[in-house]
């Protein structure tokens, strides 16, 4: 029997706004209101260093953003679907940049997880190896449900 199941990444507002705009703000406004970080009477991080510090997070937030943009971009131009068939899991993934073929049987899956908080699936084949399912990929819930399923 076979099962498709439809895999694509969509682009949210939410996605948008914390990868762009988050960012953004955590390097203007301490540009813009010095500030010191201060736990009771205790200075933690005086001016310069508490402006360096977010700075530093809001740069490493804008390239995760880039980086899982460019990961999605790339999934939407390949054919974004699962197979399976004849017990093996069939999709495609970036893999060091380019999308490749990957697969795994029903029968090697050791355990299935989902992360609520990162809306994935997790599953994690004999050989150690993770195979992650980005819930928001699937084209509703009803399907995440079924493949889900097939899955456990």
């Amino acid at each position: 029997m076979k099962e498709t199941f439809t895999y694509k990444p969509k682009m949210a507002f939410s996605n948008i706004f914390w990868g762009i705009v988050a960012p953004l703000l955590l390097i203007i406004v301490p540009i813009v209101y010095p500030f010191n970080i201060v736990f009771g009477s205790v200075k933690i991080l005086n001016y310069p260093w508490s402006m360096l510090l977010f700075i530093a997070i809001g740069i490493g937030l804008f390239v995760s953003f880039l980086a899982k943009t460019k990961k999605e971009s790339k999934l939407k131009t390949a054919d974004g679907s699962i197979v399976i068939e004849e017990g093996t899991v069939s999709y495609k993934d970036v893999v060091k940049g380019a999308v490749k073929n990957v697969s795994f049987k029903l029968s090697e899956i050791n355990n299935v997880k989902y992360v609520e908080d990162d809306e994935e699936l997790v599953v994690t084949t004999a050989d150690s190896k993770e195979h992650t399912f980005d819930k928001t990929y699937f084209e509703n819930e009803s399907e995440f449900a079924r493949f889900q399923g097939i899955l456990k």
